[in-house]
């Protein structure tokens, strides 16, 4: 059995003196914390930033200097010259790291930055055993479909925003994700585009962080099997439609995705719905449509 090679993009130093490998869906954080600093500020200091600002807050706090194009290259991204965009990681990604997670700035806590790994021999397995006798070879995952994904689900009191973010595919076909949810009073949920991150976190009634993999049958299913962080509890997905294709080099923007947990049971059915109603109706409230994060 293969190693897994992970999609490592940076390294950074904590404040304990660890080297931390950063994966991407922690990248993508630290790029959320800064383009909200940059837009909002923190909750002390509500005022929009421009990059030369966040590139001296950013020296302040930690005694590092990194320019501020850097900065808005590492947010914005730079055009890749495929019609994409690449979004280069500064050298001094750990100042960037100690800058959002410290408490006096108070963008996000470093338990939310923190990676769970869970195993993926059970993934390898699975992959070994959808393989078909009759291809020639397996079908692998399309490196277009890396990226971040979010989505924005209202239930009857909570509006709940979810981000998913998928690796680069392994060598096998196995694509390491991770997904967190932060969970807002429906009545507040509109107006959290003019909210700083850390007004946003006192404000939220829960953040629940998952791990785990993917798998893209021969049939060109997307099958996610995820576990919270904090209880081990499963979190199962299934592909209900995308725009991915094979023969096109465009990035994926949009997965439809079915979140599976347990079966409705008729000792909890209503008496005037038939069973097979109550499904159709279970199923439809448990979409989830992730759009591509540019």
């Amino acid at each position: 059995m293969r190693a897994i090679p992970r999609a490592i993009l940076a390294v950074a130093k904590l404040g304990n003196g660890q080297m931390k490998k950063l994966s991407e869906w922690q990248l993508s954080r630290l790029r959320d914390c800064l383009r909200a600093y940059h837009a909002y500020g923190t909750g002390k200091e509500k005022v929009s930033h421009n990059w030369k600002d966040v590139s001296e807050a950013i020296d302040e706090d930690t005694g590092t200097t990194i320019k501020p194009e850097r900065l808005r290259q590492f947010v914005e991204g730079i055009n890749d010259g495929a019609g994409g965009k690449k979004y280069p990681v500064p050298k001094a990604v750990d100042a960037i790291w100690k800058f959002v997670t410290d408490e006096n700035v108070m963008l996000i806590s470093e338990e939310e930055l923190t990676e769970f790994r869970p195993s993926y021999q059970a993934g390898m397995r699975l992959l070994e055993y959808l393989d078909q006798n009759f291809d020639d070879q397996r079908i692998m995952p399309p490196a277009k479909l890396q990226g971040t994904y979010r989505a924005r689900t209202d239930g009857t009191s909570d509006a709940v925003f979810s981000e998913l973010v998928l690796e680069a595919p392994s060598s096998d076909g196995l694509i390491t994700i991770a997904k967190t949810e932060e969970y807002f009073d429906r009545a507040v949920a509109d107006d959290l585009d003019g909210w700083s991150v850390s007004e946003q976190r006192v404000i939220r009634n829960n953040f629940v962080k998952s791990s785990g993999w993917a798998i893209l049958t021969p049939e060109d299913n997307l099958i996610f099997f995820l576990k919270d962080e904090q209880n081990g509890r499963n979190q199962y997905y299934f592909t209900l439609g995308s725009d991915f294709d094979h023969t096109e080099d465009a990035p994926v923007t949009e997965l439809v995705l079915l979140a599976h947990d347990y079966p409705l049971d008729r000792d909890y059915s209503e008496a005037d719905m038939p069973l097979i109603k109550q499904v159709a109706k279970h199923a439809a409230d448990n979409i989830l449509h992730f759009g591509r994060v540019a």
